[in-house]
């Protein structure tokens, strides 16, 4: 089963490699890495019946190597390269990826709920966990059900997600079983660390923010299996006994696996703030599980670059559906979602803006789990506000010699010298890290400025 990939993709990421390179010698590693591939070179032979070398190559074909598509296989199998276990391994990932995106369902659009002494209320600001009656801002039903109805009829959504704020807050959870039972979609409850009374067509969530212990967290998790994960997030900080994405991916990815979808990610310091989801989040957590994604969604393009982030199989939508978006734009988006593939990453501002000037058209990256994905063709968004297209995607042993080839004034534009380029990376990868990894030069072009609208 092609989802047994995601716990074994999980064991051997960069992060694990990178940290026991720091706990072993090169030896040690070497011997780790070596078994790590001869164990995703089984299951893949095992779950798709297909050579790994083969697979491996495709993969490699479909990145768009600028000198010939096995150009990095071929350097690998014949042991050309630096670190050339690692290479290979990330040739074997990037196949695994391939084949679990192709997999990947969407489950599409939810609306999201949340209900507080029966009622659906909303925050009376963006900032504040205070909560009003949803008809005292606008023209809609209080009532759970009826309110549930009309949205999923509206706009033909997919699924229903309920908070049930009286449960995660109090640890007093409502009786919403008669409100959800005569709902014919997927529903998804978050009734905080309580034990719930649900419907049998409905799953529950279970927060990381109501639990200060991991070890009960995945008794939960575990006890219920149609549960989902839910990661709870205050920006990049996660609500829970957790140090980061990282560490929860590594409580939870052997029991959700499985699951589809697996994890829930919402930003609940962005509900109601229309400044995006937490896209970062769910491309770490869309390597090793689905997930469904959530809080800050305020416009048809956050749901469309949601839906193309790999891994994500559906977006849940709250203030956006309240304030009437039309349904022809959400469909719209829905519909282009499903077609795109986006990446996130970071970015300081000054680099962002000569990307809108059109001055940088190269960025620079370790080619790490994350960025072996990115193809010709793909989107990234850098900072959640600014969309470009990838034009082409080049490898390099090290930055000295990706800026060396791309042009100096391609990629760092503000900068007088290699050396000087060189060090600005410095302060984000290390030596160990370039040349474990290697080094991709992307080309981009820009399209949008979601905060500004169409780039020049």
């Amino acid at each position: 089963m092609i989802r047994e990939l995601r716990p074994l993709l999980r064991r051997v990421s960069d992060a694990r490699i990178t940290s026991l390179k720091r706990e072993w010698d090169e030896t040690s590693t070497s011997v780790f890495v070596r078994g790590a591939i001869e164990t995703l070179r089984h299951a893949l032979r095992r779950t798709t019946g297909i050579n790994p070398e083969a697979l491996a190559g495709a993969a490699t074909a479909r990145r768009g190597d600028h000198v010939g598509p096995l150009r990095n296989l071929t350097r690998v199998l014949e042991g050309k390269a630096e670190h050339l276990e690692v290479r290979a391994l990330q040739l074997y990932k990037a196949a695994a990826w391939d084949l679990l995106e192709a997999e990947e369902k969407h489950l599409g659009l939810g609306v999201a709920l949340d209900i507080k002494e029966g009622k659906v209320v909303v925050r009376r600001s963006p900032d504040v966990r205070e909560y009003i009656p949803i008809s005292r801002r606008y023209d809609l039903p209080d009532d759970p059900h009826e309110l549930a109805t009309l949205l999923v009829e509206r706009y033909d959504l997919d699924f229903v997600y309920v908070a049930d704020l009286d449960a995660i807050l109090r640890g007093e959870p409502a009786d919403t079983s008669d409100a959800l039972e005569s709902l014919e979609k997927p529903v998804f409850v978050d009734v905080g660390a309580c034990e719930p009374d649900l419907p049998s067509h409905a799953h529950r969530v279970i927060p990381t923010e109501c639990y200060d212990d991991k070890s009960e967290y995945i008794e939960d998790l575990e006890e219920d299996e149609s549960a989902v994960a839910g990661l709870d997030l205050n920006g990049s900080e996660i609500l829970g006994p957790w140090d980061g994405v990282g560490d929860f991916l590594d409580t939870v990815v052997e029991v959700v696996y499985r699951r589809d979808p697996g994890v829930l990610v919402i930003d609940v310091g962005a509900v109601g703030s229309k400044e995006g989801p937490p896209y970062e989040a769910a491309t770490s957590v869309g390597m090793y599980s689905t997930a469904l994604i959530g809080g800050g969604v305020g416009h048809p393009e956050h749901v469309k670059l949601a839906l193309g982030t790999p891994g994500v199989s559906g977006v849940i939508l709250g203030t956006i559906l309240f304030e009437g978006v039309d349904p022809m734009k959400l469909e719209q988006a829905r519909r282009e979602g499903k077609r795109l593939r986006v990446h996130h990453m970071g970015l300081e501002e000054e680099y962002l803006n000569l990307i809108k000037e059109g001055k940088k058209t190269v960025e620079g990256r370790v080619k790490d789990d994350k960025r072996a994905r990115i193809k010709p063709g793909d989107k990234i968004l850098f900072n959640r506000r600014l969309l470009v297209k990838v034009i082409d995607v080049r490898e390099y042993d090290s930055f000295e010699e990706m800026l060396r080839e791309e042009g100096l004034e391609n990629v760092l534009p503000n900068v007088d010298s290699i050396e000087e380029g060189v060090e600005i990376y410095r302060r984000f990868y290390s030596s160990g890290k370039e040349k474990m990894f290697g080094v991709l030069a992307i080309e981009i072009e820009p399209i949008m400025d979601l905060w500004e609208g169409i780039c020049d």
